[in-house]
């Protein structure tokens, strides 16, 4: 984009804004009067019977409630939280919106029995679209479906940071045919593996801060992880606050850490470590790592598969390897999936890990010696939950095995 849009992005967004619709007395009451109501409702307005419901009301995470809960916050964090709302999987057809209305800004629609809904997160609330026009009228300025949300994305990452977000979501389609025009190989990753792809990479979590853009993260836990994730991928990332202990050391506040990918020998593995290509493969690396730390004595060393806490309620199953140092006789933690080694303490704070199952070298070993008889293909997931247990009954039953040896 050009010099002259850079420097002059904000007064073309004003000029957008002097084209804003003024609200009626009426709308300005209704959205007054629903300012402290909950759950779902009717009212009258302009002698019609609308029906709303407040966004706060629903099944969201605290951070989002908490926001909703301050008018003024609001604002703040619209633009966000309704790309992040227009991401989910949770609603069907769900599209971002940059509109004209009293001002510019941001909304979502979705389909809901075959009806179109808006959600207005500046407003708290959400309705169906035919009955929200009539409160508030709009003019669509652009239109981002959920998979063009991940080709947005990724944008956001490669573009020049002089351009504001508003000007790059209010120009979204033709920044997008520029590029295809003058850049035709460009491509983002995620988004050329197309909509189910895209939405995973959305809604996973150490994306949840996808849209933040350097903005407050919700919370420390997530804005820390997410610190020390960057810095494991792009370990030149200068701009992030993280300080050398020594050659394979870092410290990020109380964190200390070193690079997995600084302890592999394999030139292979190190570049799938330092790529977007390690992420998704928890259960078979943990399992790799364990058998590849040769060095550390059998008795030192375990798989572990736990939960990582995410949101307010929502957990999912994460694996990962972990040693007893000889120097510290702390364990530590090797986590694949982040290119991280880091205090197993210090880890399950950092990561929100609570331990579900852990499975020593000895009984992984001897498991495998078995499966390379029986089961190579079992899944790794059913090795790490039930590992222990498939020890024990396979043992009970060597007999069915000598037939096979």
């Amino acid at each position: 984009m050009n010099n002259f849009v850079k420097q002059n992005q904000y007064m073309l967004l004003g000029k957008l804004e002097d084209r804003c619709l003024s609200l009626s007395e009426d709308a300005q009451k209704f959205l007054t009067d629903i300012e402290n109501k909950e759950g779902t409702g009717k009212t009258i307005f302009q002698g019609k019977e609308v029906a709303y419901e407040i966004l706060s009301s629903k099944d969201l995470i605290a951070f989002d409630k908490s926001i909703l809960s301050v008018p003024e916050n609001r604002g703040k964090y619209e633009t966000l939280r309704s790309l992040r709302i227009a991401g989910s999987h949770v609603l069907p057809g769900a599209r971002y919106l940059v509109v004209l209305a009293d001002t510019l800004k941001s909304l979502v629609i979705y389909d809901r029995e075959a009806e179109e809904y808006i959600i207005d997160y500046a407003n708290n609330l959400i309705m169906k679209k035919d009955e929200y026009k009539e409160i508030s009228p709009y003019e669509v300025i652009e239109e981002i479906n959920q998979c063009d949300l991940c080709y947005l994305a990724q944008l956001i990452k490669d573009a020049d940071s002089e351009l504001s977000l508003p000007l790059i979501l209010t120009c979204f389609k033709e920044i997008k045919e520029d590029l295809r025009r003058h850049i035709p190989d460009y491509i983002p990753k995620y988004y050329s593996n197309g909509i189910n792809s895209a939405n995973d990479f959305i809604l996973d979590i150490d994306n949840e801060t996808l849209f933040w853009l350097n903005a407050d993260y919700y919370s420390e836990y997530c804005y820390d992880a997410n610190v020390i994730d960057h810095f494991t991928l792009d370990p030149l990332a200068t701009r992030l606050p993280i300080e050398r202990v020594d050659d394979k050391k870092y410290r990020y506040k109380d964190y200390e850490f070193s690079l997995f990918s600084d302890f592999v020998i394999s030139e292979n593995k190190k570049r799938e470590l330092l790529s977007d290509d390690r992420v998704g493969k928890c259960f078979p690396t943990s399992i790799e790592t364990l058998f590849g730390m040769r060095n550390v004595d059998k008795d030192r060393k375990k798989v572990v598969l736990g939960n990582v806490k995410i949101r307010d309620k929502e957990n999912f199953l994460h694996a990962v390897a972990m040693f007893k140092s000889m120097k510290t006789d702390k364990w530590k933690t090797i986590d694949y999936t982040i290119n991280l080694v880091m205090n197993s303490e210090h880890y399950s704070t950092l990561k929100n890990y609570t331990i579900i199952n852990e499975i020593p070298y000895d009984v992984m070993d001897s498991l495998y010696d078995y499966l390379e008889q029986w089961g190579p293909f079992l899944d790794k997931f059913l090795i790490l939950y039930f590992g222990n247990e498939m020890l024990r009954d396979l043992e009970k039953n060597k007999t069915l095995f000598k037939g096979m040896q």
